[in-house]
C-alpha cells in the first residue's frame, strides 16, 4: 500500500517526529506498506536512509505525466480548472491520486489562524482525493476555532471526504463537532501520535550534552517563531524575547541550574534564516551570552532532541511536540502558547495550571511558576506519569482504527 502522509516535514522537529512515527506505527500494522512524502527537491531533500519516498509537483513533467494528467481532467473537470491556474499543483494533486491512501500529519492546518485561502486549498486537495476512491484520515491534531465562515466552509468541505478524523484535544474536538452541517461520526478524540516517536536513547542525549560541556541541573528552553511573530515588538525589544531571557536569568540565579536553548525549527543553511536560532541569539543578547545561556544550535534530528529533552530537569517551551517530549519523559514543562493546543494538553496531563497564553502572561507569574515547577519536580512528575499511560494508549488506538479504515474492503 502506498500512503501519502500529508503535512510532513523535517525542518520543524515536530513535523519530523509525526512522520517518523506515522510511518513507524502504521508500517507495523500495514506490511509492506510505503509512505510519500511532499518533496518539491525530489530525494537530495530527504533525510538520507528516511525510507520515504517524494512527491513533487516540480518535477519535469513527462509525456506519460501530461496523458494520465489529461485523463485525470477528463474524469474530473473540476481539476481542468485548477490546471489553468496552477500546473504545478495539478500535476502535483494527479501524482497524489495515484496512491492508495492519504494520512494527514498537519498537527493544526484548520483554524482561524490559517485563513480561509489555507482551508480552501485543504479542502481541494481532500474533494481530489476521494473522487479519485482513495482513503483519507487525519490523525490527531488541533482544530479551529471556526468564527471566520470561510474557514468554517473549508473544514465542513474537508471532513466531508474524509474517512475518519481525530482531535486531539477537548476544545479542538468542540470547535471542529460545533460547525454547523460537519460530519460529526467522522470525528473522534484522541491523543497525539507523537507520544509514541522513539527518541535516539538515554546515552545519546547524555554524549551530546557532555560533548558541549553542559552538566549539572538542566532547564530546557523552547523558543517558537510563531511566538515570537505575534508578539509586541522587535529582536531584543521583542515582549517574548525579554520574557524568555528573564526565565533564563532566573533559572541560572535562583535556581542555580542550566538555561539550555533548544531551537525545534531549523532552515537548511548556516542559520542565517529566521528560524528558532535566531530566537535564540536574541535570548542570549539579552541574557547575558552564549556563556549564560548556551544553545544547541547545531543540527540536530528529532529523536536527539527527545533524547536531550529526556536529560533535562524541567523544560520551559513554546513548541509544542518538545512539550510531547517532556512529557513522554516525565520531565515537568510549562508552557507558553499562543493558541489552546498548550493548555489542553497540559489539562489532559494533570498540570494544567503550568500553561500560559502569552499574549496575557506576566513575567512575574511565569517566573513563579517556574519556581514551583522546578522545586515540585518529582511529585509533579508522578501527576503527569499517572495520566500520560492513557494518553499514550489513545495515541495507540488511533492508529489501530486508522490502519483498520485504511485496509477494510468496500
Amino acid at each position: 500500500m502506498d500512503i501519502y502522509l500529508n503535512g510532513a516535514g523535517f525542518e520543524n522537529k515536530g513535523a519530523e517526529a509525526m512522520a517518523y512515527t506515522a510511518a513507524a506505527e502504521l508500517g507495523r500494522r500495514i506490511p509492506g506498506a510505503r509512505f510519500h512524502v511532499k518533496a518539491p527537491g525530489g530525494s537530495a531533500a530527504l533525510p538520507a536512509g528516511a525510507g520515504f519516498l517524494p512527491v513533487s509537483g516540480r518535477r519535469r513533467a513527462t509525456a506519460a505525466d501530461l496523458a494520465a494528467l489529461c485523463r485525470a481532467v477528463v474524469r474530473r473537470p473540476f481539476l481542468a480548472l485548477l490546471l489553468l491556474r496552477q500546473r504545478r499543483r495539478a500535476l502535483f494533486f494527479e501524482r497524489l491520486g495515484r496512491l492508495d491512501a492519504c494520512v494527514d500529519i498537519s498537527g493544526f492546518a484548520l483554524g482561524d489562524a490559517w485563513g480561509a485561502g489555507s482551508a480552501r486549498r485543504c479542502a481541494a486537495l481532500f474533494r481530489y482525493l476521494k473522487s479519485c476512491g482513495r482513503r483519507c484520515v487525519f490523525l490527531p491534531q488541533a482544530w479551529g476555532p471556526f468564527t471566520d465562515r470561510g474557514v468554517a466552509r473549508g473544514a465542513v468541505r474537508t471532513i466531508a471526504c474524509a474517512d475518519l478524523a481525530f482531535a486531539r484535544d477537548r476544545r479542538s474536538f468542540e470547535y471542529l463537532t460545533s460547525i454547523p452541517g460537519i460530519a460529526r461520526r467522522k470525528i473522534r478524540r484522541a491523543c497525539d501520535i507523537a507520544f509514541l516517536f522513539r527518541d535516539a536513547g538515554a546515552e545519546a542525549g547524555a554524549r551530546i550534552l557532555a560533548g558541549r560541556g553542559i552538566a549539572g541541573p538542566i532547564v530546557g528552553i523552547v523558543p517558537n517563531m510563531r511566538v515570537y511573530e505575534r508578539s509586541e515588538g522587535t529582536e531584543q525589544a521583542n515582549v517574548y524575547i525579554r520574557l524568555l531571557a528573564d526565565v533564563a536569568r532566573f533559572v541560572r540565579t535562583r535556581l542555580t541550574a542550566v538555561p539550555l536553548l533548544l531551537p525545534h525549527e531549523v532552515r537548511p543553511g548556516d542559520g542565517a534564516a529566521r528560524d528558532d536560532r535566531f530566537l535564540c541569539r536574541l535570548v542570549q543578547e539579552c541574557a547575558g551570552g552564549p556563556d549564560a545561556a548556551p544553545a544547541l544550535t547545531d543540527a540536530a534530528t528529532a529523536a536527539e532532541l527527545k533524547a536531550i529533552i529526556g536529560r533535562c530537569d524541567m523544560l520551559v517551551a513554546s513548541r509544542y511536540h518538545s512539550i510531547i517530549a517532556a512529557l513522554s519523559h516525565r520531565v515537568v514543562p510549562v508552557a507558553l502558547g499562543w493558541s489552546h493546543k498548550y493548555a489542553e494538553l497540559l489539562q489532559d496531563a494533570g498540570i494544567a495550571h503550568l500553561a500560559f497564553d502569552i499574549g496575557r502572561a506576566a513575567a512575574a507569574d511565569v517566573l513563579a511558576c517556574v519556581r514551583e515547577a522546578y522545586e515540585r519536580r518529582t511529585e509533579l512528575g508522578r501527576t503527569i506519569d499517572a495520566n500520560v499511560r492513557g494518553m499514550e494508549r489513545s495515541a495507540e488506538d488511533a492508529l489501530d482504527a486508522t490502519s483498520r479504515v485504511l485496509t477494510e474492503r468496500e
